[in-house]
């Protein structure tokens, strides 16, 4: 059939194993209109299988289309000059990242398969960084630590009448009834480059985002079942008439809630602390001293909106502002396993890769003002992830743990 045809020649057009005679077969094949769902099908297949989320349309497979033709015809201009080998590799997920984001304005990127003569990427000193994955640090009551993504299944520890089991890359508390009345504290870290899923002593499933910690008692025996963030975490709180859920992020804002789901983000670089409703009700509160006791410090969440605690506001700009219609979407995204840029700035980017790749960013002069539309799976090394940022205006650079954007 003419699509598996159509399929093979695009494999070696990829695999840069294609003979001239095939490539002008391609072309041709590409050129007719007739063949256009057919190379919409192609794509759509290999974007299911790199995991990115996305089903082509008939205008994004035209446009890619033409970029393939493009790149053939400028390739057999210059067939009487040295091969010049870009640092990126020619795969189909630069389609994926060519059409999941749109070239709106000026000022917005979009990931495209165009090869250049000059790499977009530098690696200095250094192999690709390879993505970050599941793994914490648990902190028991004592002080010791047991780093879980080097533990086998099964019990792990014992705190305060609980058993702690691990199972397939969770952690869940076992609570006995003989519990000591003492009051005791776990501590969970993810560092750089990992993030992790378990469930708190009264069943509150909870997921950590790289860079984060949560404090937490290892049995909730009083009016309140209060912890401790700071970073980023998904809650899906186990309901308790009796006793609300409250967490306290940086110190300086305060979420209660009896049951529900809801994300925070409360990194330390991070001018403003944001809470997410995605089920239920939560009353959000800015504890901040910085905050003028003349200010409302307090609001209702209703699901799909999203509060803005701002720690020192100024003048008499409010301590919560409400997003009416927070990208709930775009917001849980990290839980997963994917990036999600859809309208995020080079900085905001730059920021989520930091925390993922375990690495410290650098800019030479101020940031451009781009920015970005698309999604992609956060198992791609950061190499591989930067080639798919395929940007005119800045340049990247990796030096060790090191990533420098360069314009």
């Amino acid at each position: 059939m003419l699509a598996d045809q159509l399929k093979i020649l695009i494999e070696r057009f990829l695999d840069e194993s294609i003979t001239a005679a095939e490539k002008a077969q391609l072309a041709s094949m590409l050129e007719e209109d007739a063949h256009a769902d057919a190379f919409k099908n192609i794509l759509s297949d290999e974007l299911k299988q790199r995991r990115f989320e996305l089903e082509p349309d008939e205008e994004t497979g035209r446009l890619i289309r033409n970029q393939v033709l493009l790149q053939i015809h400028s390739s057999e201009e210059e067939n009487t000059q040295a091969p010049v080998r870009n640092i990126r590799r020619n795969r189909l997920w630069y389609w994926a990242a060519a059409s999941a984001l749109v070239l709106i304005t000026s000022g917005i990127v979009l990931f495209s398969i165009q090869e250049k003569a000059n790499p977009v990427i530098e690696t200095v000193k250094s192999v690709d960084i390879p993505a970050g994955r599941e793994g914490a640090i648990l902190t028991l009551a004592d002080g010791s630590q047991l780093v879980l993504d080097s533990l086998r299944n099964g019990k792990i520890a014992e705190q305060n009448g609980s058993d702690i089991h691990l199972s397939n890359g969770a952690m869940t508390y076992e609570p006995k009834e003989d519990l000591d009345s003492k009051v005791t504290f776990n501590t969970m870290t993810t560092p750089k480059g990992r993030q992790f899923q378990f469930t708190l002593p009264d069943g509150t499933k909870v997921w950590l985002n790289a860079a984060s910690s949560l404090k937490y008692p290892t049995a909730f025996t009083g009016k309140q079942r209060a912890v401790q963030l700071t970073g980023e975490a998904y809650f899906e709180v186990a309901a308790d008439m009796r006793k609300p859920f409250i967490v306290t992020a940086n110190q300086k804002a305060e979420v209660e809630v009896l049951g529900t789901e809801f994300n925070i983000n409360s990194y330390d670089n991070e001018i403003d602390i944001k809470a997410t409703l995605v089920n239920g009700m939560v009353k959000v509160k800015n504890i901040s001293t910085a905050v003028p006791a003349s200010v409302n410090k307090e609001m209702l969440l209703k699901p799909g909106q999203q509060a803005i605690v701002i720690p020192a506001p100024a003048g008499n700009y409010p301590a919560i502002t409400i997003d009416q219609s927070a990208d709930i979407e775009k917001i849980t995204a990290w839980k997963k396993g994917l990036f999600n840029f859809e309208g995020s700035s080079l900085v905001e980017v730059m920021k989520e890769l930091e925390r993922w790749y375990d690495i410290e960013v650098s800019y030479e002069g101020s940031p451009p003002a781009i920015r970005f539309y698309g999604k992609m799976g956060k198992d791609l090394s950061l190499k591989d992830l930067l080639d798919a940022l395929d940007m005119s205006k800045v340049k990247f650079v990796i030096e060790g743990k090191k990533l420098i954007v360069k314009k």
